[in-house]
């Protein structure tokens, strides 16, 4: 057969395949599926819907070029059952409350373009087949807003140019997230099986699984670095007391609650554990916190508390060095079975400092002190060290304060120095601040 045969061929397989085709459109408000098209649409068929409150009835396939439109006006429509798109078919959503109570599943080289003014919802899947063969395109420039699953697996390709929430995110193929991947209740996880995440964007989830997928090109997970992927467990905010705490301006000093009922929940604990919630803004002079039950009875047990959205897990009375985490704000979670009524203490420890220069004169005293440091094993000495100026301090060990008096035989400055080892565990245990007293 020549080519120009096999060109009229073609065109005529195509006409015959559009005349073939049917259009359909919904009539009304809340109108079963099927009472205005197929449920097997197929040959270029195309169905807009453009009213509220359409459902499935029944499980609906799309197949061999067919589309489906869901226009700005169709609100509401409810996959109740399993909505599946084959073999070349197009869904393009354009209305707000798309919502996937079941399924929808794409394969063998469908596409679904969520446009700008869309928004799907739903505790069900969106879902891919994922054979390396069916190369299916999901492109959401919209509002993915599940509390469901998001499965891309290998061999299909999700281009997520804004929002996408869900509670659990399956990729073996390939997700170029340009925006945010967002993680909610009640699993807020990542799983990662082999394929790759890529292009610039943040995914933001509570629980990350990476392994290998023999299935998956490439069979190992893949996180490019342009990808950010940082943790994001929250709280019930409607159920868990919460209150924030500013140290602002006052870096050495501690923060008592009121009567606090621990309630609710928060993500990463057993459903049986009900938590309480602080945000700390610190000082820029704040090296260090420590948090404590203050007042109450005790939750019992081994009393722990978490330091970060998923961060590191500390036990009561432990003294946490924050140097080089910011001024936040940071959270605090403590998360205990029961109930019961406590008062919690967050104290806020300074960066190690003395007080500034002191003048004393003739028959007076001056007092230096110095802070941020374990007062135990502060030992205060004169630069250089003389015994005779030492001698003019109260106390030369194990004090954090120091009183000076005044003798005239004693040069006109003296600087003195408190060596000790810093509170909180921060990296440099040993310091020393420096003050002085002039006599005059």
């Amino acid at each position: 057969m020549n080519r120009k045969i096999l060109l009229v061929v073609i065109c005529l397989v195509m006409i015959v395949s559009r005349l073939s085709a049917t259009n359909y459109y919904s009539t009304a408000n809340n109108q079963k599926f099927t009472s205005f098209a197929s449920d097997k649409l197929k040959n270029t068929d195309t169905v807009f819907v453009r009213h509220s409150g359409v459902y499935l009835d029944k499980d609906i396939s799309f197949s061999g070029n067919a589309v489906l439109v869901v226009e700005s006006a169709g609100t509401d429509f409810s996959v109740v059952k399993k909505l599946s798109f084959y073999d070349n078919s197009v869904g393009i959503l354009e209305a707000t409350g798309f919502d996937i109570v079941k399924e929808l599943y794409l394969d063998d080289l469908a596409k679904l373009f969520i446009t700008t003014t869309a928004e799907i919802t739903g505790t069900g899947k969106l879902k891919t087949n994922g054979d390396n063969t069916s190369s299916v395109v999901v492109t959401n420039d919209g509002y993915i807003n599940m509390t469901g699953k998001l499965e891309i697996k290998s061999g299909d390709t999700l281009y997520n140019n804004n929002m996408a929430k869900a509670s659990e995110f399956h990729f073996d193929g390939i997700v170029c997230n340009m925006d945010t991947i967002f993680g909610v209740a009640p699993a807020n996880k990542l799983n990662l099986h082999g394929g790759t995440m890529m292009c610039e964007g943040i995914t933001l989830v509570c629980n990350e699984e990476y392994k290998s997928n023999n299935k998956s090109t490439p069979p190992e997970p893949e996180v490019m670095p342009d990808q950010i992927i940082e943790c994001n467990c929250g709280c019930d905010i409607d159920e868990t007391p919460y209150r924030y705490v500013d140290f602002t301006g006052s870096p050495d000093s501690v923060y008592i609650s009121d009567d606090i009922q621990r309630g609710g929940s928060c993500e990463g604990y057993k459903d049986n554990e009900t938590c309480v919630q602080f945000d700390v803004l610190l000082d820029v002079g704040t090296s260090s916190i420590m948090f404590d039950v203050y007042d109450g009875a005790s939750p019992g047990g081994s009393l722990t508390w978490e330091l970060g959205s998923c961060g590191s897990v500390h036990s009561i009375d432990d003294t946490v060095c924050i140097v080089d985490m910011g001024l936040g704000p940071h959270t605090i979670k403590l998360c205990k079975p029961g109930g019961n009524i406590n008062k919690y203490s967050i104290s806020s420890i300074s960066e190690p400092y003395a007080t500034p220069p002191q003048i004393v004169s003739d028959g007076c005293t001056g007092q230096m002190t110095a802070t941020g440091m374990d007062e135990s094993t502060i030992v205060w000495k004169s630069i250089p060290s003389d015994p005779f100026l030492e001698s003019l301090l109260d106390c030369t060990s194990g004090c954090s304060s120091v009183t000076a008096t005044y003798d005239s035989l004693a040069p006109n400055t003296v600087d003195y120095m408190a060596i000790g080892t810093l509170v909180g565990g921060c990296s440099v245990s040993i310091d020393t601040v420096y003050s002085s007293i002039t006599f005059v």
